[in-house]
């Protein structure tokens, strides 16, 4: 249970803060089935705005991927949670560590994607929604002691 507990705080923790967006590599065949990079993002942001999460100068962010197969039925969506880690036992950095500081970036701590077969746009977007909800549940319950109020609430 503790464990549990200490993986969700490294995957998803962040003092209940808002993050940004990115919506990356939607390629020409998604373009072509309807799906740009601003439904996409218009979509998302609407979601994590409704839960007071979406801050466009936050560094951590979510991450929305939508590839489709050329000529084809098959797509793929993948939802990413990006946050900024440091890493201390970078080998070029011994003498920033022994200063106090260290190497920072950004790095994928939590993913959910997901397959299926369809042209049609409308589906595909089910799919951003769906996990994009996940993401958002997963947030809310991982970041709960940080949140002075509910997501609804005034």
């Amino acid at each position: 249970m503790i464990a549990t507990a200490l993986l969700d705080r490294f995957q998803l923790g962040n003092a209940c803060e808002p993050v940004n967006l990115s919506v990356e590599g939607i390629d020409t065949e998604a373009m072509a089935r309807g799906l740009t990079q601003e439904n996409i993002m218009t979509m998302v942001r609407s979601r994590l705005r409704a839960a007071r999460l979406y801050r466009r100068e936050s560094k951590p962010y979510l991450a929305v991927l939508v590839t489709a197969v050329p000529e084809g039925t098959a797509f793929s969506v993948a939802v990413k949670f990006k946050k900024v880690l440091s890493d201390p036992t970078a080998p070029a950095l011994l003498r920033e560590l022994e200063e106090g500081t260290f190497a920072l970036g950004l790095a994928v701590t939590w993913e959910r994607s997901v397959v299926g077969q369809s042209r049609e746009a409308s589906f595909i977007l089910s799919g951003v929604s769906r996990l994009t909800d996940e993401f958002i549940d997963e947030y809310l319950r991982v970041n709960a002691p940080a949140c002075s109020r509910g997501p609804l609430d005034p």
